[in-house]
Parts: C-alpha cells; sequence; structure tokens
C-alpha cells in the first residue's frame, strides 16, 4: 500500500443518507489491468473489533471515489483501506484520525438533512483552573450538550461527557500537554451534531509562586504574601471572601489586614489566556495574651525559708516559663517549688500561647538568715521593754511630784 487518504466534502449534498467523504488510494506491487476488491472500514477508535464497513466500486490499485459514511454522531473517525487480490491482501491504517458530520435528525431515517441539521454551539471558550479544564459556552439551561476532549498531537479521544453543568469541569490525565476540546449538541436521541475543535492554552501557565510567610496561627494583623510570577498575569487576593487586591499586575510582596478568628486568604494568579492558579492558606489569627495568675501574692515577700512553693493559673494551650525553664501546666494549673538563695531572689514567669502572645508575671522574695532573724528579734524586745520602762518612770514621777505638793 503506497497510500490512503479520507476527507471529508466542504459542500454536502442537499439530502443525502450519510456523510459524503473522498476516498485516495494507491496500491503498488500489481498490474494495472488486475481487478482488485477494495474496501474501506471505520470506527471511533484504532483498537475497535467492529469496523464498518464500505466496499468501493473501483477495482483498480489506485483512485478516488466518493462513499457514503452513516455515522451517528459527528467527531473524528478511524480509517483503514484493504485491497485484496485473491487470497492475497494489503492494508493501511491512517495515523491521524479524519473529521466526519454525523449530524442525525431522527435515528434509522435521514441523515445530513437541512431541516434536521443541528446548529453548532457558540461562545465557547477553554482554560485551565487549578490544572483541571474548565470548559463555558452560550447555552440553555436545564438542557444537555456533548463536551469532549482530544489528545491534540494524536487526536486520541481523551474523554466525551454529556453534561448539563456550564461551565463543565474536567480532569485531563498527566503527560497530555497539548489539548483540544469541543461543545456539541444533541439530539432526542442522544445523537451530537457537528462541531469545531479549539485548543486549550498551555496547561503549564501561570508561571506563578505564591509564598505565605505565617504558620497556621498568628497574632499578628496584617499578613505578607509573596506572589511571583513571569509572563503578564493579573492578581486577585481575599481575605475571608472580602476583596483586598484587584486586578494588580505587579509580582511582588502583598500585605493584607486580618483580625482574630478564622481567617482563609485566597490567592488568584490568571495569565493572559484566562489560566487561572488558586492558592489557600487557612489560619487562626489570636492578639488575645495568655492568662497567667499566682494564687497569693509572694512579690516583697521575706521569709528565712529555703525554698516556696509558687501555684497558680495558666492557658491551657500556653507554654510557661519560669526563670529560662519550662513549666508543666496541667488542666489550667501550674505548681512547683522554687529554691531560695540568701537575699534577694528574682522570680520571673512567661506565659507563651501558639500564637505567639506573651504575658509575664515577676516577684522578688528575700530570704534571711535566722541569725539575723535573731538579732531583728532581740533588737524588737529590747526597743519595747525600753519603751515600757520609760513610760513607768514619767508615770511614777508625776506620782511623787503631786504627793510633795499636796
Amino acid at each position: 500500500m503506497n497510500s490512503f487518504f479520507v476527507e471529508q466534502d466542504s459542500e454536502q449534498e442537499g439530502v443525502t443518507s450519510g456523510a459524503i467523504v473522498t476516498v485516495s488510494f494507491s496500491v503498488t506491487g500489481v498490474d494495472k489491468k488486475d481487478k482488485l476488491a477494495n474496501t474501506v472500514y471505520y470506527s471511533t477508535k484504532k483498537t475497535d473489533t467492529d469496523w464498518i464497513e464500505v466496499k468501493l466500486k473501483s477495482t483498480g490499485a489506485s483512485g478516488e471515489e466518493k462513499i457514503n459514511v452513516r455515522v451517528p454522531n459527528s467527531g473524528y473517525y478511524y480509517f483503514k483501506f484493504v485491497s485484496k487480490k485473491g487470497k492475497k491482501s494489503t492494508e493501511k491504517l491512517m495515523e491521524l484520525p479524519a473529521y466526519v458530520s454525523g449530524d442525525r435528525y431522527l435515528a434509522g431515517i435521514e441523515f445530513m438533512k437541512d431541516s434536521g441539521k443541528q446548529p453548532l454551539v457558540e461562545g465557547i471558550t477553554g482554560r485551565y483552573v487549578d490544572d483541571k479544564a474548565e470548559i463555558s459556552w452560550d447555552g440553555e439551561d436545564d438542557k444537555n450538550y456533548l463536551v469532549g476532549f482530544y489528545n491534540s498531537d494524536t487526536l486520541e479521544e481523551i474523554s466525551k461527557n454529556y453534561t448539563k453543568e456550564n461551565p463543565f469541569v474536567a480532569e485531563i490525565p498527566e503527560g497530555i500537554e497539548n489539548v483540544s476540546y469541543y461543545v456539541a449538541n444533541i439530539n432526542i436521541n442522544g445523537n451530537n451534531g457537528d462541531f469545531k475543535l479549539y485548543d486549550l492554552p498551555d496547561r503549564k501557565k501561570p508561571n506563578a509562586m505564591v509564598r505565605f510567610s505565617v504558620q497556621e496561627i498568628s497574632n499578628e494583623d496584617e499578613i505578607p504574601i509573596d506572589v511571583l510570577f513571569t509572563g503578564n498575569c493579573k492578581v486577585d487576593i481575599s481575605v475571608n471572601g472580602k476583596s483586598e487586591a484587584s486586578d494588580s499586575e505587579a509580582s511582588g510582596t502583598y500585605t493584607v489586614p486580618v483580625s482574630d478568628g478564622d481567617v482563609e486568604i485566597v490567592v488568584s494568579v490568571t495569565d493572559e489566556n484566562g489560566n487561572i492558579k488558586n492558592y489557600a492558606k487557612e489560619m487562626i489569627i489570636d492578639t488575645v495574651k495568655p492568662k497567667v495568675v499566682l494564687d497569693k501574692v509572694i512579690d516583697g515577700a521575706v521569709t528565712s525559708d529555703s525554698k516556696i512553693e509558687v501555684t497558680g493559673e495558666c492557658s491551657e494551650d500556653a507554654t510557661l516559663i519560669m526563670n529560662g525553664q519550662r513549666k508543666d501546666v496541667k488542666k489550667g494549673s501550674f505548681s512547683f517549688t522554687q529554691r531560695l538563695a540568701v537575699g534577694e531572689n528574682d522570680i520571673k514567669l512567661q506565659a507563651i500561647d501558639a500564637a505567639g502572645n506573651k504575658s509575664n508575671v515577676r516577684a522578688v522574695i528575700t530570704r534571711e538568715t535566722e541569725h539575723k532573724r535573731s538579732k531583728k528579734a532581740t533588737a524588737l524586745v529590747g526597743g519595747t521593754f525600753g519603751v515600757i520602762l520609760l513610760a513607768y518612770i514619767i508615770t511614777f514621777s508625776g506620782w511623787i511630784a503631786k504627793k510633795r505638793k499636796n
């Protein structure tokens, strides 16, 4: 087999029983006078076992013939040509399928009549949204359409879907970079009419990177976001559904305001072809300081004890640090023993919650020695005795003076 080609006629006859296609072929290795049995087969897939056959009138080794191809749906069909001479045969399969119009008004009754021909769908657009194909068109609500996808390089069908959803979203398998799509009307029998193929833009675009510089919990009231991209892109940013940036063409750092509570930030980057990549960040904003309260006031206390019990309450989600060492918090309470050195002892408590908020408590406790306290006690007793004695002398002197006067 030297060559084989199939093409549908651009101008279809007014009334036919199928689609008119032109078959061109050339067989080598036979005499010009030999009569051959030439047959054309067609199917929607290369791997089909049930091919529909059309026997050609031409019996020569080469030629061109118009044949009637009856297909229920418009689309791309694979064709193969088989030429036989006696028991010998040769076969040629077209590597790429050919488009055939199969608009059928009433199944089994009439094909390709103008009165039954379905119109092309208009307003068709396609793009990638988060690496998923999104197809839109101008159509009627609550009406089914056929949305299909082809590998642009091989014209192998990826998928076809009957749907009322507009826009329609579909997964494209990994490894297929160039994708064509279509939207077609369907009739009451479920057969689809003619359609045109459109190319989806580059699925690798937009070439963007978005980086959130904060963790899941923060105490900041403004969040910086790095939005970097190449090419012509637009940036939209929303916080809990409220727009904070719209159609910005700048690549760089954006800052958005946030308030306490659950926060969702969505950054959308759209390229010149309408492809969109969304980047979302869910987080909690907490600006409230954690609670840390001592059960009793110990600041300024003076003791001769070598240790002191420090107890109190602290927020359960906080980390408690005492003089640089982490202390356990159980059910919101803490208790630990602090050894005291002679002199002033500085106790510093700090509570830090998951958002980074801090609360601080400080207490200074003085520890004195027993000897010093004894001297103080002796001085206190001596002083008290002196006061009493002085009072007695004053009282007794007054009594003597009064008696002499009398």
